[in-house]
Parts: structure tokens; C-alpha cells; sequence
């Protein structure tokens, strides 16, 4: 053992008032007082001062481990210098740990797609490491474009896919082009089989099992997955077909081998674990018989074990807020509703402001699609700026718009009801029409007149103008002639000018909707020109800090381990200490006392210290991932008087 531990001694106890105990001085345990921890030691809150006596200071770290005995420096037994007497109690001062909470190991985004009428299985895998939430989608992307095949090493994807991010929302999106359809899966958990048989139809062959969840629809379509019947059963490999209920029809893929494969660029170089190759094959290398109707005995541990679970690999359920209880098929992926939508006449450059209920997920160059407002708005788009997560602007044309524009209906006056009286030469009077100007909520269209025997110029000039249609659009619009002209070489008035006041705001229903159909890198997302509501939207926040936001500290001394707080994860365990991780991407995290959690006293002194093991665990209750850096944690030691 390296023996370079240091020691600082103090009278009194350190940072506290004479006769202040640790318990009281507002440290949080974490746990309960008086609690037994196994052996000859009692550890307990204390209700006593430990500092009455000289207090020792000692700063510990991994790096005076044996790398030999451990390798791993969460996990290891640090050697003092000199043993220490008579130890009434022990309390963390300060620690410094690597921030690994935006670490992702090996992390897998698992999808499948149909092709041919079969569904195909594939991962988009990324290298472990610390990323953001921008770095990471901007790999996930890339990685989509070379997807690992889980079923066919000749299939590749035939989506393009697109992931994005809401920062003020905290959501993650998928799209994609859908050139075929594709489900995600994120379920990590294995799903219980209860029966299962065989089903040789003209529909194909299949396994069928029903499967008991707590979660409805835990797996979706396409999801590959293991089906081990019982546990002398080899495991086979398998792909739902099909869903009904709490049934599914698995195609089988039986042909299960061990290889170690070169990997992808996306997970990095070198060689990585082994993992499954699948080969397709039939019911009978699976189960012995293809026969309609055969029952598969399965027993009580029978189940499917997702391809999305493997382990040793991050699952990103959790981190891009999906959760891990169930997959996202295509019913669950749909659109945007839109809860205003401003006239394309209120900007002078035609630009439109779109208010969405939900984060758009767009920036600029992205295309775009308007359906059910009821205007020339209903079209593709281009995105010219994204404001915010939930407003961005589009410049349509409005051509269209005047190419709709109806008969125009001029008031000459009112009737002795006072009902508006029209004349009735206006109708079929514009040849042709164009925007010549907008703004404020106004625009001028340059008219062509046909001619009319009986028009009277100086009868209609700064008369209001209606527009003699029921569409919505139309109707929203305030009309007069501000000049009626006649051109050289014309024989009747065939041009005008109309000022046409346009409301600032569209009204919207729940109905209006948006719908993000390509980006700016893939300006032709839809190969066919036919867009489909293809994007999912996270339920819950992105989180790469998931089961990293605090490290819990496991000593042992003389063979059992101490302390007073509890673990979330791992039941009938007492830690040592709790360390709160900051926010960020530190390369290494200080925490002080006052962040701290943790004290311990011995009802019996210990008569001489020496060694102390350490562990680091995660929320989740596995050892935790600093990357192998080296951390280090000082303790004080209170002695007796």
C-alpha cells in the first residue's frame, strides 16, 4: 500500500463552536440515529461533541490506492500513514469527484423499420463519453445514417431521421421522412410471457405469446426481442410482428450466434463487446415443429428480453426523456396544433408569425406544413426564422391567395332598412390582380379591369369594397378603390388600385395544425412530395444526469461498513457520505462541508484505525462511472480526550 495520507491536527472540532456536536450543526444525515451496522462497531448521529479532543485532519485519494489490488478507483482501500487511536467519530470536510453527469456509456438509440412487409430492427449507437445536449443529437444524427442491422446484414434504413432538442421545453423530437413506416423502442425491463403457441396460417408463421405487464403495450411492432421459454430453453431470437392486445406474433429468428464485430464508427475504435448475430431461420430450428396449434410450454420465468436492454449499453429512454417502461410506435407520432397565426400582411416582407402549443422543434431552412386553417396558408413552407421554441416565421406566397380573390361587391350606399346597396356592374369586373405593398396590416392590389359599358368611374373611387365569397379568408378582408385609371391607348378604365385592410391575426382552431416535414439538410424530405405527421416529442425532460446527480460514499472500517445515510436503491445500506454533483460539465467537482452529508460516531471508540475501504455508488445503486480519474475525500477524525 502507498502510505502518503496527510494530517492536520486542530483542537476542537473544525468550523464548529465549542460544544457544538455534527448532528446539530445543520448536516443532514440521511438517516436514522443509534442505527447498527454490522460487527463490533455501532455507528449513530451524534448526540455528543466529537471535537472535545484534538481533531485530526486527513486528506485521502484514489491515487494512493494499490492500482494492482484496485484498479478502479471507486472502488478501493486506502492505507494511512500512521494508524490513528481511539476514534470516536468521523465526519467528511470536503471531497472532490470527477463530473461525469453528462456521461453516457456507449450510448443506443434502437428503431425499426418496415421493409416489404417485414419488420427490420437496427441501433444507432454513439461513442461513451461526456457530450451536451447539442453534440449529442448532432452524433445521434450522423449515426442514424449508418444504423447496425439487428436482423439482416444486408438491410440498411430507408428513413432519414431527424433528432432535435427544446432547450427552453426540455423535450427531445424524432422525425423522420417516413419512407416507410418505423417504431422506437425503449423498453428496458424484460416483459413476462405467460403461454405461447404455434400459428402456421397463410398469414404467415409465427410464434404467438401473451405476455402480463403492468405497462400496457410495452412493446410495440418491430421491436427485436430474446423469447427464452424457460430456463433450460436456449433463447430465440425474435421480432414482433404484430400486436393485439396483450398477444403478439413474433417472427422467429433462430439462428443465434456469439461474434465479436469491428465497430462502428459511431461507437469508436477498437474492438467492442460481443453482441448477438441474428440469421433468419424457421419454427422448427427454433422449436422443434412448425405445426399449427402446438402449445410451447413455457415456465414461470418465461419472458422476452428486449433488444433495447441489453446491458452495457445506455439506454436513452431515460436520458431524452422517452422513460424505459415502453416503446413509441407510429400511432403515438402526430402534429403540432397551432394557437395563432398572423396575417402574411402585417410585416413588409410578407413574413408570417406562427404561435405553436407546443415546441416547434424547427430552425431556419427547415420546410414546414399549415393544414385546416381555412386559408391560402394551408400549404409547405419554408421556415425563414425560428424566434423561440414555440414562434417562428415563414414568408408564403401570396399570389395564391389573390389568385382566390371573388367578385368584388361595391357599397354605393344603404337602403331605407339600412342594409348596404350594391352595385351589381362590379361583379366579374377583375381581369387579373397582384400585391403590389403590405404592411400594418394593409396591402394594395394592382388590378386589370374588364370592360364594362356601364362603369362609372367617379361612382366607385374611395367606395368600400366587400369580396362576394364564404371563404374564411376573403371574408376577413376591408376593401376600397383608391384609383381607377385608364391606360394609354385603352378605350375604358382598366386598371385600379385597392386598399385592402387585413386583419393583424388569423383566427385559429384546435383543428389548425403544423406539421415540421423536412430540414434544412434535407430540403426534399418526402421523396414523393406526399408529408406525413411523423415526429415524437419526449413526455418527459432530456436528462443526461439521470442516476449521476449524487455519488454516495460506502466506507468500511474494521470490516464494517458505517454511516447514517441512506441509499435510495440499495436497501438495508447505510453510506458514509452524500455528495452533491454541481451543474455543468466540471472536470472535477469540490464540495465542501457545508454541502456534505455526512458523520459517524462509535458508541466504543475504535481502538486503532489503519486501513479504510471506499466505494462510490450512483443513485441507481451501481458503482459509479467516473471514467477511472482519480477523486479524493478529507475526512476529520475526532479522537478521545
Amino acid at each position: 500500500m502507498l502510505n502518503s495520507a496527510r494530517y492536520t491536527y486542530r483542537g476542537g472540532a473544525a468550523g464548529l463552536a465549542p460544544g457544538t456536536s455534527f448532528a446539530s450543526s445543520g448536516q443532514d444525515s440521511g438517516g436514522d440515529a443509534n442505527t447498527s451496522t454490522g460487527g463490533s462497531y455501532a455507528a449513530s448521529a451524534a448526540s455528543t461533541p466529537l471535537g472535545t479532543g484534538n481533531n485530526l485532519i486527513c486528506a485521502l485519494s484514489s491515487e494512493d490506492r494499490d492500482v494492482q489490488l484496485y484498479p478502479n478507483p471507486q472502488e478501493c482501500l486506502l492505507t494511512l500513514a500512521d494508524s490513528i487511536a481511539s476514534v470516536k467519530g468521523i465526519r467528511a470536510v470536503s471531497a472532490e469527484i470527477p463530473h461525469t453527469s453528462f456521461t453516457l456509456v456507449k450510448p443506443r438509440l434502437y428503431f425499426s423499420e418496415l421493409h416489404d412487409g417485414a419488420w427490420i430492427p437496427f441501433f444507432a449507437g454513439a461513442s461513451s463519453g461526456n457530450y451536451d445536449v447539442n453534440s449529442f443529437t448532432t452524433v445521434l444524427n450522423a449515426s442514424t445514417l449508418n444504423a447496425v442491422c439487428l436482423a439482416d446484414s444486408f438491410a440498411t434504413p430507408r428513413n432519414r431521421y431527424d433528432i432535435s432538442y427544446s432547450e427552453d421545453w426540455g423535450c427531445m423530437c424524432i422525425a423522420s421522412d417516413r419512407a416507410c413506416d418505423f417504431t422506437i423502442q425503449f423498453r428496458r425491463n424484460n416483459v413476462r410471457v405467460s403461454s405461447a403457441s404455434i400459428s402456421n396460417t397463410a398469414a404467415g408463421q409465427f410464434v404467438v405469446v401473451v405476455i402480463s405487464d403492468h405497462q400496457a403495450d410495452p412493446l410495440s411492432v418491430g421491436a427485436g426481442v430474446q423469447f427464452t421459454a424457460g430456463v433450460k430453453n436456449a433463447p430465440v431470437g425474435c421480432v414482433v410482428s404484430k400486436v393485439d392486445g396483450n398477444a403478439l406474433s413474433l417472427s422467429v429468428i433462430p439462428s443465434v450466434k456469439t461474434a465479436t464485430p469491428t465497430p462502428t464508427l459511431a461507437e469508436g475504435g477498437g474492438v467492442g463487446p460481443n453482441y448477438l448475430a441474428l440469421a433468419r431461420g424457421g419454427l422448427i430450428s427454433a422449436f422443434g415443429t412448425d405445426v399449427d396449434g402446438t402449445v410451447i410450454p413455457v415456465a414461470t420465468t418465461a419472458a422476452l428480453a428486449p433488444f433495447s436492454g441489453v446491458a452495457g449499453f445506455d439506454n436513452l429512454g431515460d436520458a431524452l426523456g422517452f422513460g424505459t417502461l415502453k416503446d413509441r410506435t407510429i400511432d403515438a407520432l402526430g402534429t403540432n396544433a397551432i394557437a395563432g397565426l398572423q396575417s402574411p400582411f402585417d410585416d413588409a416582407t410578407g413574413a408570417v408569425l406562427i404561435t405553436t402549443h407546443q415546441p416547434h422543434f424547427c430552425t431556419r431552412g427547415d420546410v414546414v406544413r399549415i393544414s385546416n386553417s381555412g386559408t391560402f396558408l394551408d400549404d409547405v413552407h419554408e421556415v425563414t426564422s425560428a424566434v423561440d421554441d414555440t414562434h417562428l416565421t415563414i414568408v408564403p406566397l401570396t399570389q395564391p391567395f389573390v389568385d382566390t380573390m371573388p367578385a368584388l361587391v361595391v357599397w354605393t350606399g344603404v337602403d331605407a332598412a339600412g342594409q348596404p346597396v350594391d352595385s351589381p356592374v362590379c361583379f366579374d369586373l377583375v381581369e387579373s390582380a397582384a400585391v403590389s405593398g403590405m404592411g400594418d396590416g394593409e396591402f394594395t392590389l394592382e388590378m386589370s379591369l374588364k370592360e364594362k359599358t356601364d362603369f362609372d368611374v367617379a361612382s366607385f373611387v374611395g367606395k368600400r369594397v366587400a369580396f362576394a365569397a364564404t371563404s374564411l379568408q376573403w371574408a376577413y378582408a376591408e376593401a376600397s378603390f383608391a384609383a381607377i385609371t385608364t391606360t394609354p391607348g385603352s378605350a375604358f378604365p382598366d386598371r385600379a388600385i385597392l386598399t385592402v385592410k387585413y386583419p393583424t391575426w388569423l383566427v385559429s382552431t384546435t383543428s389548425t395544425t403544423f406539421e415540421r416535414v423536412g430540414n434544412a439538410l434535407i430540403p426534399s424530405f418526402s421523396q414523393d412530395n406526399e408529408y406525413f405527421p411523423c415526429r415524437i416529442v419526449s413526455p418527459g425532460r432530456f436528462d443526461f444526469s439521470r442516476r449521476r446527480r449524487f455519488v454516495y460514499v460506502a466506507m468500511t472500517v474494521e470490516g464494517a461498513q458505517v454511516g447514517n445515510v441512506l441509499h435510495p436503491a440499495l436497501e438495508g445500506k447505510r453510506m458514509f457520505a452524500r455528495v452533491p454533483l454541481a451543474a455543468g460539465q466540471s472536470v472535477v467537482n469540490f464540495v465542501n462541508r457545508d454541502w456534505l452529508d455526512g458523520a459517524v460516531e462509535f458508541a466504543t471508540p475504535l481502538t486503532r484505525l489503519k486501513d479504510i475501504s471506499f466505494a462510490l455508488y450512483d443513485a441507481s445503486g451501481a458503482i459509479y462511472n467516473g471514467q477511472n480519474a482519480e477523486w479524493s475525500i478529507t475526512l476529520e477524525f475526532a479522537l478521545s480526550a
